[in-house]
């Protein structure tokens, strides 16, 4: 792992067993036999963890993994941010250049996301309508608005 420090089997054990918890809350399972031991582990990590609430389990696990990670040198962080940030720094810095206040580059900002979205959801509702054997598409939408469909 790129000298990185891995995970002890009591940790992994340990994150197993409030995992499980959290998705699917209190232990039913039948206790595995002792010369099963991975399994027998398992299960006690699981058991340890018993009467926890599966959304606090949930959160501890995101909690506990997220410091664990971040000792361990991963990080939340995309690995281009500081270029991503530039890029935008400098797009900011050009509309402001133009007279335009932060307000109205906001606006121009969502609009062009709301447009975005609009577009993705025109694209996914899509479906092809052969007319007059021109292969042209309407969304299903415009169908259902225009055509009684």
């Amino acid at each position: 792992m790129d000298g990185a420090k891995e995970f002890s089997t009591s940790e992994a054990l340990k994150y197993y067993g409030i995992s499980m918890q959290g998705l699917y809350g209190d232990n039913k399972k039948p206790q595995p036999s002792i010369l099963n031991i991975v399994e027998r582990m398992k299960w006690s990590a699981w058991e340890s963890d018993k009467g926890m609430d599966r959304v606090k389990a949930r959160k501890e696990f995101v909690e506990h993994s997220k410091i664990a990670l971040q000792e361990r040198g991963f990080t939340w962080e995309h690995p281009d941010k500081a270029r991503i940030n530039a890029e935008y720094m400098s797009c900011v810095a050009k509309k402001l250049a133009s007279g335009k206040t932060k307000e109205e580059i906001a606006e121009e900002s969502h609009a062009f996301e709301k447009q975005e979205a609009l577009a993705k959801k025109a694209e996914k509702e899509a479906i092809p309508v052969n007319l007059d054997d021109q292969g042209l598409e309407y969304s299903a939408d415009f169908l259902q608005k225009n055509w009684n469909l």
